[in-house]
Formats: structure tokens, C-alpha cells, sequence
């Protein structure tokens, strides 16, 4: 049976925390490594940690520079033949998500499996649909990419193309799907599901700040990538979005 490493980023998550470690522990599969990467919280984050002393079972608490400098620590320690992320305010939809992947993963030539992801409020109401269903390379000219939390990948995989680049305040997971879907003879499969529940917010949340800053790494990870992108074609993305916040009805 393949292992599966979940890697969880947390800073004083202590009001969301226990809900993610709980949907971890409550998968079918059984053999998932949890690793939590916490930058020092202040709060009650590490004490809930403690209480699942089965799983997680790596937990590392420092100072970082930043989410993906997190994240990458967390690669470092994965032990997995997958690899996803799960964040400390997310849930998976269900607790069949990790062994429905995982039988994908039965095709050894299979690189990558991704899905949808529900953006809820926090009182738990739907407000967007993430579908990652029309996802192709060619998308990501427009600053499109497969729902983050839902890419589960070969650890073989982030040995070949590295793991995030911290120089990243938001787009660093964009950066890394454009070197991941530009990989000769990468093998992907889209599952039509949703896979995890995600709090909204976040550090990509939409405030003029964030919509600058996010556009300008986003073009800036398609220069480096050798992708054709322009801050038109960026914009036009948040048309092409639109219809998410109304997929949820029909899901």
C-alpha cells in the first residue's frame, strides 16, 4: 500500500486547527503520514496538535520566511509516494477522499491526480465551487491552474522540479504548476469530485493589494516558465471564474 504524506501549514490556527487534524484522522486510508509545520504560534495551535499524538506524526514548530519556505520543510521531511497539502482552516469533503485518490495512483505511470474544492464561509455556507475540470496546460497563460489543495503528486515528481520558490508572497503554488504541467511526459488525471472544503480568505483574498501583487507574481512565474501570458489575458481570468460562484447550487 502507498503511503501518503499530508502536509499541514499552520500560525496560530488554534480556532480551525482541530477540524483539519480530526479530517485527517478520519480518512479510510490508513496509511497517511500528517506533518505539521508550525512558525511558532502564540496561541493554543501546538497544544491541539498534541492531543492526535498517533497522527500527526511529524510536527516541527520555528520560525519560517513565509508559507511556502513552510511547505517546503514539510516536503523535506515527507516520507510519502504522494504528496498534498492541506491547509489549517480546510477539511477533506469526506473521509473517502484519500482512498479514492489513492486508487487512482494503481496506474504507476500516474505523475498527478487533482479534483474541485468548495469554498465555504465560516459558518459553513457554500460560497464557491472551484472546478479544476477545463484545467490544461494551455490555461495557464491566463493565470489558471488546478485547484491547489486538491493536487495530490508523486514525491518523485517534486524531487525532479524542486519544491516552492519562497521568493513567492502569494503565487508561489501557480509557479510551481507551471514547472509541474510543463514536465515532458507528465501524466495527469482530473477526478470530478471535490476534495476539500476551504475556509475563504487567505492570502490571495480579493483586496487591491492582493489582486496587484497576485497578477504581478503570476506573470512573473509565467516569464520564467517561458509562457505567454499578459496582464490582459490575466484579468480575463476572473471573468472565466465567474461561473464558480454558481456551480455550488448544482453540486
Amino acid at each position: 500500500m502507498k503511503k501518503i504524506t499530508v502536509i499541514t501549514v499552520s500560525f496560530n490556527s488554534e480556532r480551525t486547527i482541530e477540524k483539519t487534524l480530526r479530517s485527517v484522522n478520519g480518512q479510510t486510508y490508513q496509511n497517511i503520514e500528517h506533518i505539521v509545520i508550525d512558525g511558532c504560534s502564540l496561541d493554543k495551535t501546538l497544544e491541539l496538535v498534541s492531543k492526535y499524538k498517533d497522527r500527526p506524526g511529524v510536527v516541527l514548530a520555528e520560525p519560517d520566511y513565509g508559507i511556502y519556505d513552510a511547505m517546503n520543510k514539510g516536503l523535506d521531511r515527507s516520507q510519502g509516494d504522494v504528496i498534498c497539502f492541506l491547509n489549517s482552516d480546510d477539511e477533506f469533503f469526506s473521509p473517502f477522499i484519500v482512498e479514492q485518490v489513492m486508487l487512482s495512483f494503481q496506474d504507476n505511470q500516474l505523475n498527478v491526480v487533482y479534483g474541485d474544492v468548495l469554498y465555504q464561509s465560516a459558518d459553513g455556507s457554500p460560497v464557491r465551487y472551484y472546478s479544476s475540470q477545463r484545467f490544461s496546460d494551455e490555461k495557464l497563460k491566463y493565470g489558471l491552474m488546478p485547484a491547489h489543495p486538491s493536487l495530490f503528486i508523486k514525491a518523485g515528481i517534486y524531487k525532479q522540479i524542486g519544491g516552492y520558490d519562497a521568493s513567492y508572497r502569494i503565487a508561489g503554488d501557480f509557479e510551481m504548476c507551471c514547472r509541474l504541467f510543463q514536465v515532458s511526459g507528465i501524466k495527469a488525471k482530473y477526478l470530478e469530485m471535490p476534495f476539500v472544503k476551504m475556509l475563504t480568505g487567505g492570502a490571495s483574498a480579493i483586496r487591491l493589494s492582493n489582486v496587484i501583487l497576485v497578477n504581478k507574481e503570476i506573470r512573473r512565474a509565467c516569464v520564467q516558465s517561458g509562457i505567454d501570458t499578459s496582464y490582459f489575458k490575466l484579468l480575463l481570468r476572473y471573468m472565466i471564474k465567474l461561473p464558480q460562484f454558481f456551480l455550488k447550487f448544482s453540486k
